[in-house]
C-alpha cells in the first residue's frame, strides 16, 4: 500500500480544535508535575493548598521555592544526572546480549526487529545504583531527590528534544517509500502524536522503545529507590 492510502493509527488530518488541544497535552502535563512537587515539598502533597495560597498571598511562597529549589540546584550535577542517565542506558541498549525479535508488519509491509533485553538492562542498572550506594552512600543514594526540580526541568526539556528532533526530520523529508510515515498538518499534533510509527537510529534502535522502555520506566525504580 502507497502512504497516499494507509497509514498507522492516528489522525491524518489535524483540524478544528485538534492542534489546540495537542498543543495543551504538551503543556498541561508538565505544569501538573511541577505543581504537584511544589505541593509536596511546602504543603504535604494537598492538591488544592498550593492553589488557595497563591490566590489569597500571592507568588511570594511560589517564587522562594523556585530561587532555592530549581535556581540554587541548576548546576552541572542536574545536567550530569539527566543526560548521563541517558547516555547510560545508551550503551547498554548496544552492548548488551539481546534476543533480536520481530515486530508486527506495518501498513507500508516493513518488518521492525527489536533487540529484547529489558530485563537485562534493568538487572544492570538497578546493580550500578546499589554498587554506588555502598560506595559513595547518602549523596549517590538521594540524588534524583535532592536535585527533584532542575532534574524535572531539564527532563521534560530532553524530552520536547528528543521528540521534537525526529518531527523536524520527517517534515524536511517528507513522504518516504518503506517509512511508516503519517503527517497531519499541525506541527504541535504532530510532535505529540509522532509522525514515524517506528522512529529509529539505524535498523535496530528503535527511539520510542528505547525511550519508553528503557530510560523512562527502569527510571521509576530508582526514583523510588532514590526517595
Amino acid at each position: 500500500k502507497s502512504m497516499a492510502s494507509s497509514g498507522w493509527g492516528r489522525n491524518r488530518s489535524a483540524s478544528g480544535l485538534l492542534p489546540l488541544l495537542a498543543l495543551g497535552m504538551l503543556i498541561f502535563p508538565p505544569t501538573l508535575v511541577a505543581y504537584f512537587i511544589y505541593s509536596c515539598d511546602n504543603f504535604q502533597c494537598a492538591i488544592v493548598d498550593p492553589a488557595l495560597d497563591m490566590y489569597a498571598n500571592g507568588f511570594g511562597k511560589l517564587l522562594t521555592w523556585v530561587n532555592t529549589e530549581f535556581w540554587a540546584k541548576l548546576s552541572w550535577a542536574p545536567f550530569a544526572l539527566v543526560f548521563g542517565w541517558v547516555l547510560f542506558h545508551a550503551i547498554p541498549e548496544v552492548i548488551v546480549p539481546a534476543i533480536v525479535a520481530k515486530g508486527e508488519i506495518t501498513p507500508d509491509g516493513r518488518v521492525p526487529m527489536y533487540r529484547v533485553h529489558s530485563l537485562r538492562c534493568y538487572m544492570i542498572t538497578c546493580a550500578v545504583y546499589l554498587l554506588g550506594v555502598a560506595v559513595y552512600g547518602r549523596d549517590w543514594a538521594s540524588a534524583f531527590y535532592n536535585y527533584r526540580a532542575p532534574v524535572f526541568f531539564l527532563t521534560n526539556v530532553y524530552g520536547f528534544i528528543a521528540s521534537a528532533i525526529p518531527t523536524i526530520v520527517a517534515h524536511i523529508q517528507g513522504e518516504h517509500k518503506g517509512i511508516d510515515r503519517v503527517f497531519s498538518g499541525s506541527f504541535a499534533y504532530d510532535l505529540l502524536m509522532g509522525v514515524d510509527l517506528h522512529p529509529r537510529i539505524g535498523k535496530m534502535l528503535d527511539l520510542k522503545l528505547f525511550h519508553n522502555g528503557h530510560v523512562g520506566m527502569i527510571s521509576w525504580a530508582i526514583v523510588n529507590l532514590s526517595y
